[in-house]
């Protein structure tokens, strides 16, 4: 039953993980690509998956590790759609193939996002943020911090 559970949290990682890198997860802005695959780590109390609304929400001491950033918050909904786009690997150019892209992710109490320095500009002073709620919508590329934001 443990090691069923464990493979169940594990996929809903991988889950995760692939619809943040199915497209460019990078949320504070364009100027900045990604030289890598590295993985964005989300650790949290608890983790509660709803395939059928698309949403995954993180509960409790929520830890987001990216290349680009860190976040820390008590609660993060990531909202996801489902999408079809061309499916590379196919030999017909016109087959799609359906996938899930994060939509929008909602960051609530006691927010912290810390962007990092550009890799050889260590030396640089890190950019930090605070609210009470930050939400980030992808396809805008657009972060909004409400209550209290600070920057």
């Amino acid at each position: 039953m443990k090691a069923a559970r464990h493979r169940f949290l594990a996929l809903a990682l991988l889950f995760i993980s692939a619809a943040c890198f199915a497209q460019d997860f990078s949320l504070m802005g364009k100027d900045r690509q990604r030289t890598d695959k590295k993985p964005t780590v989300i650790k949290s109390d608890t983790m509660d998956i709803d395939s059928a609304k698309n949403t995954a929400v993180f509960t409790g001491n929520v830890k987001v590790d990216d290349q680009e950033l860190t976040i820390n918050c008590h609660k993060m909904t990531i909202y996801l759609e489902d999408v079809e786009e061309q499916d590379k690997d196919a030999p017909d150019p016109k087959k799609t193939k359906k996938t899930k892209k994060v939509s929008k992710i909602i960051c609530e109490k006691d927010v912290v996002i810390v962007r990092k320095p550009p890799e050889g500009e260590e030396k640089k002073e890190e950019q930090k943020a605070t609210a009470g709620r930050a939400e980030y919508d992808v396809k805008e590329g657009k972060i909004t911090l409400t209550e209290n934001p600070v920057l």
